[in-house]
């Protein structure tokens, strides 16, 4: 499969990013990307200090369509959002990924380390897919390694990060009961016809 990535609205490819990097990948079906996902990808970014990890240089955003019970907006769709929220920010990109295989995050990483050696990738994971105590997990770091990954070796170092201050979630937006903001208005055609009943703030 080939990978598609984005960075502050420009396509490249992965070959293409300058060696020794680390990137931070968050697969999620973003359906519709929030504000708590862009804070999320800030504490990525931001937070290396006191949690303990190197400095992530690149936030990666991984749409896919693997939810049990959802059918989400079209892949195409999803990312089109999510390129607007970040085409003005260097540091925050869009990648595909595959949305159909049922070890698709595993199978996903392994493209990622075959693509450039000179990559570290760390996994960012909501506590929602750990634990259901959210508010003591908040989200973490998982260091992802590309050597172990092509070994099948899981041997992370796991990093806690802050939580969130933005309570939202994509359900509430595809429901109408939260007031996106004016960074979506230039796409609100779009947000209008995939989600009817999402609100938009003039």
């Amino acid at each position: 499969m080939v990978l598609k990535i984005w960075i502050a609205g420009t396509e490249i490819n992965l070959s293409e990013l300058e060696a020794p990097i680390n990137v931070a990948v968050m697969t999620g079906t973003y359906d519709p990307i929030h504000q708590g996902h862009l804070q999320t990808a800030q504490n990525v970014l931001e937070s290396h200090e006191t949690a303990g990890y190197q400095p992530v240089d690149l936030f990666l955003f991984a749409p896919h369509s693997l939810n049990p019970g959802k059918k989400p907006s079209p892949l195409e769709v999803r990312i089109a959002i999510i390129q607007e929220l970040i085409k003005n920010k260097s540091r925050l990109g869009v990648i595909t990924s595959p949305s159909k295989e049922r070890h698709a995050a595993r199978e996903f990483f392994e493209l990622l380390a075959g693509e450039n050696s000179g990559v570290t990738y760390y996994r960012v994971i909501g506590s929602d897919k750990v634990s259901i105590d959210r508010a003591e997990l908040a989200w973490m770091v998982h260091l992802i390694s590309p050597r172990q990954i092509i070994n099948g070796v899981v041997a992370p170092p796991i990093y806690l990060l802050p939580p969130n201050s933005v309570g939202m979630s994509s359900t509430q937006i595809r429901n109408g009961d939260i007031l996106l903001g004016e960074e979506y208005k230039p796409i609100e055609e779009l947000i209008k016809t995939n989600y009817p009943q999402a609100r938009i703030k003039h």
